[in-house]
Formats: structure tokens, sequence, C-alpha cells
């Protein structure tokens, strides 16, 4: 009887120990786990600070061109002479192959000034100006018998867009400006 016991604390120890490296292969998997989404979730925030950054690039050049457009800086002719300040005239969409002036190649973007100097946002932010023509403003103005004088405003069409960098997050806004 002694024997059967001695023999049975030896098989014991051998489970242990395989108990044990079970256990530690399962905490290092957890724990690779872990580090794993610790490192998908800081690189979620460093893009998440990336795209602020250039929402706030794009924004600044927007309103840059609002202020100028209101302050009568930029000033036309709208032609096509004018393209290289960033300037356009009204598009027509019944043109054949017809794409929009910021999905261009060729598109030539006014730089704005630069609010950072982060090496995030080297690279200043860009807009264009199209002009769209007179509008009713506000909408159905132009509706009644007589058109008050007021009515009738000239619109533009600003698009900008934070500086293009390889591997970085790039915001394009758009708005409709009556001066």
């Amino acid at each position: 009887m002694m024997v059967m016991r001695s023999y049975r604390r030896h098989r014991e120890h051998g489970i242990s120990l395989i108990m044990s490296l079970v256990l530690l292969v399962i905490i290092a998997l957890v724990a690779v786990a872990s580090i794993r989404g610790t490192l998908l979730e800081e690189r979620m925030a460093g893009n998440l600070y990336d795209r602020e950054i250039a929402f706030q690039s794009a924004e600044s050049a927007l309103r840059q061109a609002e202020k100028a457009l209101g302050n009568n800086t930029i000033v036309g002719p709208f032609t096509d002479a004018n393209k290289a300040q960033g300037l356009y005239p009204t598009p027509d969409p019944s043109a054949n192959n017809y794409v929009e002036v910021w999905n261009k190649t060729d598109t030539t973007w006014a730089a704005a000034s630069q609010l950072r100097t982060d090496t995030l946002s080297s690279g200043a932010p860009e807009y264009i100006v199209e002009d769209m023509g007179i509008w009713p403003d506000p909408p159905g103005c132009d509706q009644g018998s007589t058109i008050p004088i007021t009515c009738l405003r000239r619109v533009y069409r600003v698009t900008a867009h934070s500086a293009p960098l390889e591997g970085r997050a790039q915001v394009i806004l758009q708005t409709s400006f009556r001066p």
C-alpha cells in the first residue's frame, strides 16, 4: 500500500506542472491581447488628432476666403484667366464630362495663411472660390409680383481643404457665401 501512495504523489506533481504551464500560456495570451488593444487605441487617438488638425486647417482657409469675399478683397472677374488665383466662373453641369472643380487634377488652389506651425500641418491650407451667379436671398423672395431690390444677391461657393500630406488626414469643406 505504501508503494501506491508514492506513485500517486509523483503523478500529481506532473499534473500541477502541466496546469501551471497552461495557466501561464493563458495569462500570456491575455497580456498580448491587451497590448494589441492598447496599441490600436493609441493609433485611433493619433488619427483622430490628425483629422482634427486637418479640419481646423481647412476651416481656417474657408473662413479666410469668406472674410476676403465679405471685405471685397477677392473681386472678379471670375473668368478662366483668374483660375491661377483660385477664382472660377459659374460651373456648367450640363457640359459633357462635367467634373466639379475641386475634383479636377489641374485645379489651382489659392493658398491661405497657415495658423498652426506644428509638423502635422506643414503646408498651408488652400481654397477656391466659384461664382455661382445671382440667387434670391432669402429663397422665394422673387416669387411675388414685385421683386425687392435686395432680393437678388450674388452667391459664391467656397471650397477649402487642408494641406494634402502623404499618409495624413485631409479634410475638404465647402460653403455657400452671400456677401
